[in-house]
């Protein structure tokens, strides 16, 4: 049985992965490199975490997350994990917070309180306002996201899947299981798996479904220092803050990083991707206002984007031969490998398929 898989960011290449595993004939294609270099995937590093707010359906797949993860590390022979720990801070009755705090607790996961002047021991120079409090857990990480792409994109090759970088498709045929390049060339499969992360699908036919999601774009700001004590803090995640940040280690080698996890829900992909003055100063004052003392180290910021729905809820959906994988809001990377895995036992037979497509489509579900 043929499968094309449409999209190199870490659902497409996930997903070729679990289905070569299955025994199939994989062809994995997109518009541009392999793996795609402009997909929200590819970067240094994603957070993979237990605490997540009213979405407890996130929080319920995690430990599955890491069995699909380890999966994938014996399968590479290396594992691109690095445990941190997860601090969080807030306020007590601020809804994420509440809503994580009650939730670990309900499953046995007590975050510990974590005193003002340990806060300053764990991670140096995050300010706290009054009322603020944090927690901490030994559980999260780091992925390294674009070593993980590399890998498995050398992993697959040597493994025979065909690779067709810089094939544009310009239409899918979900009856058929046909792929159009931009190019005029055609491809017939069994079924196609179409990830094609924040930029809109390919030209479909009437029975596809509409894309439920909108690309926004985010910027993240890396700094320069690679020093010992930036590599060795936690996660930090203050998303009950109405930027919603978070810092990320600068573990095995790569730099910190700081970002916001508020959509913009505006752009495109395909353009420009420097970051603009106005971003720039806005990324800036989030900063100034939680680690003042980092407003003047070297930094360089980038742009990528997410593909966002309204609900932040994953969407799956099987049209005849097609399946179509999107909307990850974000959240998407640290259920990749998981994802991939259900949906190759589905395509096969050894899933029920309508249990996948909500499974899916459910994660955040409250």
């Amino acid at each position: 049985m043929h499968v094309v898989v449409v999209g190199a960011g870490i659902m497409g290449l996930s997903s070729a992965w679990a289905l070569q595993r299955r025994g199939f004939q994989v062809t994995l294609c997109d518009r541009g490199s392999v793996p795609n270099k402009s997909s929200s995937s590819y970067d240094a590093h994603r957070l993979i975490r237990y605490p997540y707010g009213r979405h407890t359906g996130y929080r319920a797949l995690i430990p599955e997350a890491y069995q699909a993860w380890d999966l994938l590390w014996d399968d590479l022979g290396v594992s691109y994990y690095a445990e941190t720990g997860t601090l969080v801070f807030g306020r007590p009755e601020a809804p994420w917070i509440e809503a994580s705090l009650a939730d670990l607790s309900s499953v046995g996961m007590t975050m510990e309180s974590v005193a003002p002047d340990q806060v300053q021991v764990r991670v140096p120079g995050l300010r706290l306002e009054p009322g603020e409090e944090a927690w901490f857990s030994a559980t999260g990480g780091v992925l390294l996201a674009d070593r993980i792409c590399v890998h498995l994109v050398r992993h697959l090759e040597e493994r025979g899947v065909a690779m067709r970088p810089f094939h544009e498709i310009t239409r899918v045929d979900p009856a058929r299981g046909e792929i159009r390049f931009g190019d005029g060339s055609k491809s017939r499969a069994d079924a196609v798996v179409v990830c094609t992360g924040a930029w809109p699908p390919p030209d479909l036919c009437e029975t596809a479904p509409a894309p439920d999601f909108v690309a926004s774009r985010q910027v993240v700001r890396y700094l320069a220092s690679r020093s010992v004590s930036w590599a060795t803090i936690p996660m930090v995640l203050g998303l009950d803050d109405a930027e919603g940040l978070y810092v990320v280690p600068g573990v095995a080698g790569t730099r910190p990083k700081i970002g916001t996890h508020r959509f913009t829900l505006e752009g495109h992909p395909d353009e420009d991707r420097t970051p603009t003055v106005e971003e720039l100063e806005r990324l800036t004052r989030v900063v100034a206002r939680r680690l003042p003392a980092l407003v003047d180290q070297p930094f360089e910021d980038r742009v990528c984007f997410y593909a966002v729905t309204p609900d932040e809820r994953f969407r799956a959906t099987r049209v005849d031969r097609a399946w179509y994988l999107r909307g990850f809001s974000g959240h998407g990377f640290k259920f990749g490998a998981l994802v991939g895995l259900d949906l190759a036992d589905t395509v096969a037979g050894h899933r029920n398929e309508e249990s996948f497509l909500r499974r899916v489509g459910g994660f955040a579900l409250e």
